[in-house]
């Protein structure tokens, strides 16, 4: 249902007053918010570095073990995941059929660009 639909004249009022209240909420609760999700993510990253060894050692057994530095690791390589992403939604993966593993993502780019122009 609708409430003011029907009442454009009532429109101005409405935003004011959900503004006010969207700012109230900010000033009085987001900095807490916000500060205890920084310390969280920096613990994470962190901890991340710490067991990588300033991400010269990714392993896979390394994985296995601390699952939860995947988050970290995958924001530390965002634009190869931007087109990692890109590929996928493309469906443009390709298999290298004496590996059995997948194309590099460069190889995968490439094909991204000849197939779309």
């Amino acid at each position: 249902m609708a409430v003011n639909s029907d009442k454009p004249g009532k429109w101005k009022a409405d935003i004011v007053a959900s503004v006010d209240r969207y700012n109230e909420w900010f000033v009085n609760f987001a900095p807490a918010a916000y500060r205890e999700a920084r310390q969280e993510a920096t613990a994470e990253v962190e901890t991340a570095l710490e067991v990588t060894r300033n991400l010269t050692c990714i392993e896979v057994a390394l994985l296995q073990e601390q699952p939860a530095i995947l988050r970290t690791l995958r924001m530390s390589m965002c634009p190869p995941l931007a087109v990692d992403r890109l590929i996928g939604l493309r469906r443009l993966a390709e298999i290298n059929t004496t590996s059995g593993r997948p194309k590099t993502v460069r190889f995968v780019a490439q094909k991204f660009v000849e197939r779309s122009s």
